[in-house]
């Protein structure tokens, strides 16, 4: 992605003196700068963005100026000063190396169209000398001095009491974000660049040049809260939980980034890495990182109390040491104390050497550092992933002595799929920002159902400029169901709502989705009908039916196996031979029961009543084939008393009389809710139809 970039001895402003770059985040690149006018050193970060094409600018320039405005309202000894600064004026930019080039029309350097800029945009801020803690530990062997850890991680705590106090949240913290002051050895927090007042976005750049590992909208993962509603909606207690896994880290030198660490942090307490670590802060730390935020300490404040109470208040005033800049023979700058300057800037960290072993494609572009293989991720995501999951950006990175980008290319591969973990190490870089997706329709509206119906709509996330877009998709409604995990260009997610059982009414929510896009929340709605009339009686109405037709097969089908025709009422003894009759009974009952038994578990989403109604309905069946004749002369002399007046001697008609009467009564028993409703009389009406419509079909045989 395009970048602007400052040439050293650039004047920013009129004012600021590029020197040396400091390093560079997602959206900005930080400079050592001298103030002309106070003669002070200072740190500048720019927001870098150039191109516009996919809205990234736009994006990042909102996420710039809301750290601006977070770290003008916040004043404490132990968080970075800054303020922002915008520079309006005429800027001819080459979109390939970011460069201004005055009064020309193409670059010198590479021949591209210079792009015109009309502002830029600036944050000035306090250089805080000295190492991030994370570069402090990895120097001492992975871990810290206990002693110090408490004295810097309460200087840290009583920065998070200043800044929930006034209604922020940090969002980032973690090692890298904080920073030792020159030879105070002072902790100051950086990087409010995620930070939120009530919910904040993705992106923010880091001031510094370590890479930043894994971030989110909702903190770098590992030291952010692990549950999707939290990470949403953070508050006090998740900078509490990022406090505790910083400082487990830093005792313990377990990093969260890494799944299998993570793991055990979660499972040990910090005392079995380290005995030195003190009783009362053992049981701190594990009440920080609690996975319920109710136990944990609910606010900087809280946490700044208790370690005070247990570990003694470590927090005194230190003398600060100031710095400004030397130029040496070679025309290069570094900082040096100095009584004069008032603010404290040591010499920054130096830019890595370029590795002379470039990374190769197969379209024969090379990578000769992370910028390059970054933008060939992009250009050539499947050659890139499975360069991943072989192994080699893990070598390269290690060739270019990345130690942290090449431990986050090995987490990476433990996705399953190879383009979702490709999208996982880019993003790690923070480098570019990820997917930029919409939702399409923005309100997934199912409409309106019956209680007993089902709806699916497809959600699709469309998506904007780079990346890969992937995540999961959660939902806080039991009757709305999601596949769970999403991937793809423009994935399309199917949700089905169930009514079944549902109460009428209107039903809404929100849909949350997070992933390589950062988090969003689409809202849902969906309408469920009251039962209608019409229902229950077409149920009874359609059992009757059944069972009028299950009647006569019962009375005609046995003799027309057996080559009779027999539709006179019988008598006892009327029936000699067993065979087919009695067989063909039973065979005729099984399978109007399993038919019945099926459509019936259907409606009910019952494998239970299905297996339990084949089982019983097998044992009845496998009964009536053996006392078929008997049921079939028992059936005619029970039904003739009553019968022969409809149906004269047509015994069948009297079969089917009684079947349609039981099919009604098990419709009826089906609705049986509807008989304490207002719609009894649609049960009754079913009846009614029913016994009409078997008169009806009796009729022309009865002629």
């Amino acid at each position: 992605m395009p970048q602007l970039r400052h040439r050293p001895r650039d004047l920013v402003q009129g004012r600021y003196e590029i020197k040396k770059l400091l390093g560079s985040g997602a959206f900005g690149t930080v400079y050592g700068c001298i103030d002309s006018e106070l003669e002070t050193p200072v740190a500048l970060k720019e927001m870098h963005v150039l191109d516009d094409r996919g809205g990234e600018r736009a994006l990042a320039l909102a996420q710039f100026r809301a750290e601006a405005i977070h770290l003008s309202r916040l004043n404490h000894p132990h968080i970075v000063r800054g303020h922002y600064q915008r520079d309006n004026g005429q800027w001819r930019i080459c979109p390939i190396c970011g460069l201004d080039f005055p009064q020309l029309r193409e670059c010198p350097d590479h021949g591209g169209q210079l792009v015109s800029l009309d502002s830029r945009h600036y944050l000035v801020m306090e250089y805080v000398a000295g190492q991030d803690l994370l570069a402090r530990a990895e120097s001492e062997g992975g871990r810290l001095d206990v002693d110090e850890t408490i004295e810097w991680m309460e200087q840290i705590a009583s920065a998070l009491a200043h800044v929930h106090a006034r209604g922020f949240v940090h969002r980032d913290l973690k090692p890298e974000n904080i920073r030792l002051r020159g030879d105070s050895l002072e902790a100051v927090l950086l990087d409010f660049g995620i930070a939120s007042q009530d919910e904040g976005g993705a992106g923010g750049s880091q001031y510094g040049t370590r890479p930043r590992r894994a971030t989110t909208g909702g903190g770098t993962l590992g030291y952010a809260p692990p549950t999707p509603a939290e990470a949403a909606h953070p508050d006090a207690r998740s900078d509490v939980f990022a406090f505790g896994m910083t400082f487990y880290h830093l005792l313990s030198g377990l990093d969260p980034t890494e799944p299998s660490a993570e793991r055990q942090m979660h499972a040990c307490s910090p005392r079995e890495f380290s005995s030195s670590v003190p009783p009362w802060l053992d049981e701190l730390i594990c009440e920080c990182i609690a996975f319920e935020p109710d136990k944990r300490p609910q606010n900087g404040a809280e946490l700044l109390e208790r370690l005070r109470e247990a570990g003694g208040d470590f927090d005194e005033p230190t003398q600060l040491v100031s710095y400004a800049f030397e130029q040496d023979a070679d025309d290069e700058y570094t900082f040096i104390p100095s009584p004069v300057a008032s603010m404290p800037i040591p010499s920054p960290v130096p830019t890595p050497a370029p590795v002379s072993s470039p990374l190769l494609f197969r379209s024969g572009h090379y990578a000769r550092d992370l910028n390059d293989l970054v933008w060939l991720c992009d250009e050539y995501p499947d050659e890139a992933a499975k360069r991943l999951y072989d192994g080699e950006f893990e070598r390269w990175l290690r060739s270019q002595n990345n130690e942290m980008l090449a431990r986050t290319a090995a987490s990476a591969r433990q996705y399953p799929s190879k383009r979702a973990g490709l999208e996982s190490w880019v993003l790690s870089t923070s480098l570019v920002l990820g997917p930029v997706v919409s939702a399409d329709p923005p309100i997934l509206d199912f409409g309106s159902l019956g209680q007993e119906e089902q709806k699916t709509r497809k959600l699709k996330l469309k998506k904007e400029g780079r990346g890969w877009v992937f995540g999961r998709a959660t939902t806080g409604a039991g009757a709305l169901s999601t596949p769970g995990t999403f991937e793809g260009e423009s994935p399309a997610i199917e949700f089905t709502f169930d009514a079944f059982r549902l109460r009428p009414g209107r039903y809404e929510g929100q849909i949350d989705l997070s992933g390589s896009m950062g988090d969003m929340v689409v809202p849902w709605t969906a309408r469920v009908r009251g039962p209608s009339t019409f229902v229950p009686f077409m149920v009874v109405l359609a059992n009757g039916a059944f069972g009028m037709v299950l009647g006569g097969a019962l009375r005609v089908v046995p003799f027309a196996v057996a080559s009779q025709n027999h539709p006179r009422w019988l008598g006892n003894n009327s029936i000699h031979e067993w065979w087919p009759l009695a067989p063909s009974f039973g065979m005729v009952l099984a399978c109007g029961w399993l038919l019945w038994t099926m459509v019936f578990a259907i409606f009910r989403r019952s494998c239970g009543v299905l297996m339990s109604s084949v089982l019983a309905g097998t044992l009845v069946s496998i009964y009536a084939g053996l006392m078929g004749s008997s049921w079939l002369m028992a059936g005619d002399m029970l039904l003739k008393p009553y019968m022969q007046p409809l149906v004269r001697s047509f015994a069948p008609g009297g079969w089917m009389y009684i079947g349609a009467a039981i099919g009604a009564l098990a419709g009826a028993a089906w609705r049986w809710r509807d008989l304490a409703s207002n719609r009894f009389w649609a049960i009754f009406a079913g009846f009614g139809a029913t016994l009409l419509m078997v008169y009806l079909a009796l009729e022309g045989a009865l002629k």
